[in-house]
């Protein structure tokens, strides 16, 4: 698990073309990858022996189960902050 966001990280998972100001896409299945590594960690896994799909279900589960109950400190982001954001990203 990480403690800040690499940039450069997520960007590498995505098609890397150029998009102006709107993020490049990302296939599903990579973006739960990620939430799984980033929120789990690298070293977990699932030892049931079923499809991607139930194991995206696996994945789910752990998550919601480690962080039941934890509070979200922002759950929403003005359009004018989120521009900010983006723009100091793109900077970097």
């Amino acid at each position: 698990m990480r403690n800040k966001v690499d940039k450069e990280h997520i960007l590498s998972l995505t098609d890397g073309k150029d998009y102006g100001l709107i993020s490049p896409p990302m296939d599903a299945q990579v973006a739960v990858y990620e939430l799984c590594r980033y929120f789990l960690g690298e070293e977990w896994y699932t030892s049931n022996p079923g499809s991607q799909r139930q194991c995206n279900t696996d994945i789910v589960y752990a998550i919601e189960s480690n962080y039941k109950g934890f509070k979200v400190k922002v759950r929403h982001i003005r359009p004018s902050k989120l521009q900010k954001l983006f723009e100091r990203l793109v900077r970097k």
